[in-house]
């Protein structure tokens, strides 16, 4: 085999491994948005669990009425929570 050969098959088998390392890093990336979703949709989701639990225990408030509050709060929350996200980018300090 020649020199240019020799290079030519080097550079073959790097190739392949960068498509190679290139897959695990994309799906690496895919699980770590994945779980971050799933997190950020189990703690919104207790954080409303445990705010529908005292106000329907202490029966404050029917469930009906407890339940269309909440509704307006989330509503509201999503609509304005641009200001939130601010916070979470730049740190509270």
């Amino acid at each position: 085999m020649s020199l240019i050969s020799i290079r030519l098959l080097l550079q073959i088998q790097n190739h392949k491994t960068l498509n190679w390392m290139n897959s695990i890093y994309l799906f690496f990336i895919i699980i770590l948005f994945i779980l971050s979703f799933s997190d950020l949709f189990v703690g919104v989701a207790n954080d409303a669990v445990n705010f529908l639990n005292s106000a329907i225990g202490a029966r404050v408030a029917s469930f009906k009425v407890v339940m269309i509050v909440a509704s307006i709060g989330l509503i509201t929350g999503a609509t304005f929570s641009s200001g939130l996200m601010e916070i979470a980018r730049k740190g509270l300090f």
